[in-house]
């Protein structure tokens, strides 16, 4: 069911959320997740400010985890982007025409930032 809100709407949809179905409602609205762990309990999130991108990523598990994220955010015209980790000021450069995907350590039960500037 589908209620207004405020100058918005709500749409109910009635099913237990999952990771598929989460995916699945991004397809259908023709919309890309910008970034995306593929380790469990990694959750990210990714913004941008001017031409920086900051990823965040939290480790909800109990142990330590190397982090597998894909980035679908708008990396067009700059193949080459140098990573830079907040917490441990840490620094690598990555290429996105290789590879879409970012790996890095998160300990357990904690989070890092890491800022994402062109090359």
């Amino acid at each position: 069911y589908t209620e207004q809100r405020g100058h918005g709407h709500l749409t109910v949809i009635g099913l237990t959320p999952t990771p598929e179905l989460l995916l699945a409602l991004y397809q259908h609205l023709d919309m890309s997740v910008p970034s995306r762990s593929f380790t469990p309990q990694i959750s990210t999130a990714l913004f941008r400010r001017d031409q920086e991108f900051y990823l965040l990523a939290v480790n909800d598990g109990n142990e330590d985890k190397t982090a597998e994220v894909v980035l679908t955010g708008d990396f067009s015209g700059v193949p080459c982007w140098r990573v830079h980790n907040l917490v441990s000021n840490q620094e690598w450069t990555i290429d996105l025409r290789e590879s879409s995907r970012l790996t890095f350590p998160v300990p357990r039960k904690d989070g890092i930032v890491l800022r994402l500037q062109g090359v």
